[in-house]
């Protein structure tokens, strides 16, 4: 089947119209959007483990940031604080407390992914206690 040509008037008047129609149809949707919508995925989600000196795994927990979900009992507080930091758990604030110098050696360990972009972080600390003084909620999941 032939289609007809355009004449000179209808050629102009479509070359005028449809950007006219066609740009406020693409950027009406994009902005008119929720920001929950434009966000997409979480801006983190870890997988934060403890485990002995033998490397035999103590306690775990899964978190995802913003909101804190996943089983991790500390959540929200430890989403803000990651947040606080950038995501750079050598940054911690930690909880300030003594502890007994007892020798029960335990590695902290993070994996994941924040804004994109692969975590992975794990220390080894002389104690359960001293790695909660310098990690704060972060691997505080016996509660």
């Amino acid at each position: 089947m032939r289609v007809p040509a355009l004449s000179g008037v209808t050629a102009l008047l479509t070359a005028a119209l449809i950007p006219a129609v066609l740009i406020p149809a693409v950027l009406i949707p994009a902005t008119a959007l929720p920001t929950d919508a434009v966000l997409g995925p979480p801006t983190a989600e870890f997988d934060l483990t403890v485990a002995d000196a033998a490397g035999t795994p103590l306690r775990g927990a899964l978190l995802t940031c913003p909101d804190g979900l996943g089983n991790h009992p500390h959540g929200e507080e430890t989403c803000a604080v990651l947040e606080s930091v950038g995501g750079d758990l050598d940054r911690l604030p930690g909880a300030l407390h003594s502890c007994a110098r007892g020798h029960a050696p335990v590695t902290a360990t993070a994996t994941g992914v924040r804004q994109g972009v692969p975590v992975w972080w794990s220390r080894t600390f002389a104690n359960a206690c001293e790695m909660d003084a310098r990690t704060g909620p972060v691997f505080r999941f016996w509660d």
